[in-house]
């Protein structure tokens, strides 16, 4: 008698189960050196991007020349948070907020920590678009982020 509610126990808990994970996004951070002076070492802007964009990155932000100083992928789980160390000694904190589906964008926290240069901010952005945000000098140059998450 005692065996009859054990297959009814058994079904509520494997329909139950586990809550489900939470997603994750993709961020691609690459890190721009931007001027309007030629780069003095190489003598030649060096942007590895995708052609489209190069020319929003000329576009939005006016500089003459740009060349990478660094790429970095990142997965970071939904409400956690990423971290990037920038060669001008700040820290980039990334943190998807949400995903909405019918607009099809990330909700995404960004914040720069560098002395006497602090940004916190939230932005939606389109899933696989790209986010420009300017980090603070760098020698004669302006950091640039080109910030692109994608939800997995």
């Amino acid at each position: 008698m005692s065996f009859a509610w054990l297959p009814v126990a058994l079904v509520s808990t494997l329909a139950l189960g586990a809550p489900p994970a939470s997603p994750s996004v993709s961020i691609e951070v690459q890190v721009l050196g931007a001027s309007d002076q030629p780069p003095a070492t190489g003598g030649s802007d060096t942007v590895h991007a995708s052609p489209h964009l190069e020319r929003d990155l000329r576009t939005a932000l006016k500089f003459k020349h740009y060349r990478q100083l660094a790429k970095q992928d990142l997965a970071v789980q939904m409400k956690e948070t990423g971290e990037m160390a920038l060669p001008n000694g700040g820290r980039l904190l990334l943190s998807p907020l949400s995903v909405d589906p019918a607009k099809g964008t990330i909700e995404l926290r960004v914040r720069n920590q560098k002395e006497h240069y602090d940004l916190d901010t939230e932005y939606a952005i389109k899933n696989g678009g790209t986010l420009f945000v300017t980090a603070g000098p760098y020698g004669q140059e302006v950091l640039v982020l080109a910030i692109t998450p994608r939800k997995n």
